[in-house]
């Protein structure tokens, strides 16, 4: 997988409480991709996000 791919598989996540996908909101701060391994850095659409503990 690249980092294409990842982004538009991210397209396809929208945000709950917003239905807005979170690449387009610009939630995603980075992408890391190691061999099979996908890291994601991203951040809630707020801080009293009540998905925040998941």
């Amino acid at each position: 997988m690249n980092k294409e791919q990842v982004i538009e598989s991210l397209k396809k996540v929208n945000d709950p409480e917003l239905h807005v996908d979170v690449w387009t909101l610009e939630l995603i701060y980075n992408i890391d991709l190691n061999e099979n391994n996908v890291s994601i850095r991203m951040t809630f659409t707020s801080p009293m996000c009540p998905y925040g503990p998941f």
